[in-house]
């Protein structure tokens, strides 16, 4: 009986692992990448983002990247808009007009 409630402990784990897979399967299916971000496809068709590159690859986590401003910064070439990675405390610039209005993440 011991062994019994183990199995049926690890079937539900392995489900559980398999549902997760599943739906990382499905996030990664609707993402595009561009100006070296993920962007998601929306059910519109339209996009919604960015999410972060590094934490998207490295732990499958789909982050939003947080506005901060817009304008001309230094080494880019024309407007841009500068978006931060909260967890890596990454910098990203994204020509202005590729993707829509910006989205203010607080």
């Amino acid at each position: 009986q011991v062994a019994l409630g183990d199995a049926n402990v690890e079937i539900s784990d392995l489900r559980g692992q398999l549902q997760d897979r599943e739906k990382e399967a499905a996030i990664g299916a609707s993402l595009e990448f561009g100006e070296d971000l993920y962007w998601k496809r929306t059910a519109d068709h339209g996009l919604d983002g960015p999410y972060c590159p590094t934490c998207w690859d490295n732990d499958r986590k789909l982050i939003h990247l947080k506005f901060v401003a817009e304008g001309e910064f230094g080494v880019h070439e024309g407007r841009r808009r500068r978006y931060d990675c909260v967890l890596h405390k990454t910098e990203y610039f994204v020509p202005v007009g590729i993707f829509g209005p910006p989205r203010t993440i607080r």
